[in-house]
């Protein structure tokens, strides 16, 4: 049986800001506007960010991100 991509996510528990920008359907460029304002939860890995899956629950299910900030 193969684990779908939000349930391997929920397992790991992070993404990139790639892969957040890629489910959400917004820009890296767009992503990182809403982690300087605070609008989004990040944090440093070394030197790569990651946003905690529990930060696309929320979005989702509160329609928080909009694609025109």
């Amino acid at each position: 049986m193969t684990a779908t991509v939000n349930e391997h996510l929920k397992i790991h528990g992070d993404l990139s800001v790639k892969q957040f920008g890629a489910l959400v359907g917004l820009s890296h460029s767009s992503i990182w506007l809403r982690i300087k304002h605070g609008h989004l939860k990040a944090y440093k890995l070394g030197r790569a960010v990651r946003i905690p899956y529990s930060e696309y629950e929320r979005i989702t299910s509160e329609n928080v991100i909009k694609a025109n900030p």
